[in-house]
């Protein structure tokens, strides 16, 4: 039973294409970006292309961040769970790497904030967006169960129940998986 709140964020589980790739985006975060990017974060593309943190309730996502990785002056190759706020990019040096696991097939796993009864092909928002661990560099992200629609548009579509051991419908935490219902790589469908 999934009774204790442990939220992990918005992690891929499988894409149907076979393997969940997570494509790297040459310097995919503006030099400066002001806030922490956590591993499992939602994230949308700002109107310049680079990666920016999504927020609860906003109508087109990308994904779910996978980290950055990059080449330093000495040609040293670092990777971080997480875009640290602030970061300043060095002109001329060797890019960096921002990932993104970014297909909009690619099914994902999420906890529920509360309980959520059987409810495929209904669809959910995000809540607490921005939770996390700068420590670690991961998300806490959740989905938020009192936002379930049949009938409306919704940031994530539920595709099933996730396999997690002792997890079930109407849990206290329930886990399920989910697609991104309002990706900005295609157009939005209302829940079922």
């Amino acid at each position: 039973m999934t009774a204790t709140s442990a939220p992990f964020g918005l992690q891929p589980a499988y894409s149907p294409q076979g393997m969940a790739s997570a494509p790297g985006l040459v310097a995919g975060i503006a030099s400066g970006y002001n806030t922490n990017i956590l591993k499992y974060q939602p994230v949308k593309l700002d109107t310049d292309g680079t990666l920016i943190v999504a927020a609860a309730g906003d109508v087109d996502i990308i994904g779910s961040f996978a980290g950055v990785s990059w080449v330093d002056a000495q040609g040293v190759l670092h990777s971080s769970n997480m875009w640290t706020a602030g970061t300043v990019c060095t002109a001329g040096g060797s890019p960096f790497y921002a990932w993104v696991w970014n297909d909009p097939n690619q099914v994902f796993r999420i906890q529920c904030d509360g309980a959520l009864a059987k409810s495929v092909g209904g669809q959910i928002d995000f809540s607490n967006i921005t939770a996390g661990s700068s420590t670690t560099g991961l998300s806490a992200c959740t989905a938020s169960a009192a936002s379930l629609t049949t009938s409306g548009q919704n940031q994530l579509r539920i595709v099933g129940l996730d396999p997690a051991i002792g997890n079930a419908w109407g849990d206290a935490y329930t886990i399920v998986q989910v697609q991104i219902a309002q990706h900005q790589y295609i157009a939005n469908k209302v829940a079922v």
